[in-house]
């Protein structure tokens, strides 16, 4: 696997569970992978992704490749962290909420924009390889309206 790739986990988590924690409007999902990006420009990769970054996202199971798209126009998610697992408190391969993960390591102004959006907003969490997680590794955690797609930043 290159550092360009993700895969999505066996698993998929998601509930319409609301997080009492931040006023009943972020719900919870779970974790993924994303595929071989090299051959599309626009890519988002382990060592290119931001914070604030709008992505679509293909509606597979298997590996994935993620694509920026603008802010502005119709898009599936918005990047809210980038971090590694080093950095979360935590058991990144056996978490169970990926909203927990995400929001522990996230500035609380940027926490604030995700609760003042109106409508649930759903958290996965991407990562290099779920099965072998390493304390260097690179995960991604953004958000999806439950609504549908985004058309606008969140962050």
């Amino acid at each position: 696997m290159t550092s360009t790739q993700w895969r999505r986990r066996g698993w998929s988590l998601t509930t319409r569970a609301v997080a009492a924690l931040l006023c009943g409007q972020l719900a919870l999902t779970a974790c993924g992978r994303v595929g071989n990006a090299e051959a599309d420009p626009d890519a988002v990769t382990p060592d290119n992704a931001l914070a604030g970054q709008c992505i679509d996202i293909p509606d597979v199971e298997t590996d994935i490749v993620i694509t920026e798209r603008d802010c502005d126009e119709v898009h599936d998610a918005e990047i809210v962290l980038v971090s590694t697992a080093a950095e979360y408190d935590g058991d990144l391969a056996n978490f169970v909420e990926a909203k927990d993960v995400c929001i522990s390591l996230m500035e609380s102004d940027k926490v604030q924009k995700l609760v003042e959006y109106p409508g649930e907003i759903l958290f996965h969490v991407l990562v290099g390889n779920p099965e072998d997680i390493q304390p260097d590794d690179t995960f991604l955690c953004y958000v999806v309206s439950e609504l549908g797609q985004l058309d606008a930043p969140i962050l």
